[in-house]
């Protein structure tokens, strides 16, 4: 079975019984010293480290969490558009995102009395897609992008953040 047969038969069960596509995730993110820390995805099979920039006190060793940010905006992107271009038969013969985004630096260090925001004030995604279908369908395919996104769904409607802290006393 190539991927775009088991995507559509993945999207077919989930399609006959919505309740089957309920998941759960959790991410551990443990501190590896300095600003870097270890993220371990899918139950320790994949693992991406972050970092910061010799100027906000990290080794530069890593991907920032901003940059990672922008990478899964562009990410996410590219896959739903994969994702619709199979269950709306479109062919794509080539995808590129640019995730693109501004921001100050001075509202992550507080400073400037709340003028700064302290993440991206603007995100930009650029997408450039490479295909013989008719605009008309690319255009479909990317209303559906828009709508079904999970990180533009998190990012735009703020999906509520409930924090749990636990504190434990050093040994």
């Amino acid at each position: 079975m190539d991927l775009k047969e088991k995507f559509l038969e993945t999207y077919k069960a989930i399609e006959k019984d919505p309740e089957s596509g309920e998941r759960h995730f959790n991410v551990p993110v443990e501190y590896d010293g300095d600003v870097r820390f270890k993220m371990t995805m899918d139950v320790s099979k994949h693992v991406v480290f972050t970092d910061s920039p010799a100027g906000l006190g990290g080794t530069d060793k890593a991907a920032s969490p901003l940059f990672l940010t922008l990478g899964a905006i562009g990410a996410c992107i590219g896959t739903v558009i994969m994702f619709w271009s199979r269950i709306l038969d479109i062919k794509i013969d080539d995808l590129k995102i640019y995730s693109r985004a501004h921001i100050n630096l001075a509202g992550l260090l507080g400073i400037g009395g709340g003028k700064y925001k302290p993440g991206f004030d603007q995100l930009e995604p650029v997408v450039e897609i490479t295909s013989n279908e008719e605009q008309a369908k690319i255009d479909q395919l990317m209303e559906k992008v828009d709508s079904h996104c999970p990180i533009f769904f998190n990012l735009r409607k703020e999906s509520p953040i409930e924090w749990k802290i636990r504190t434990k006393k050093s040994k």
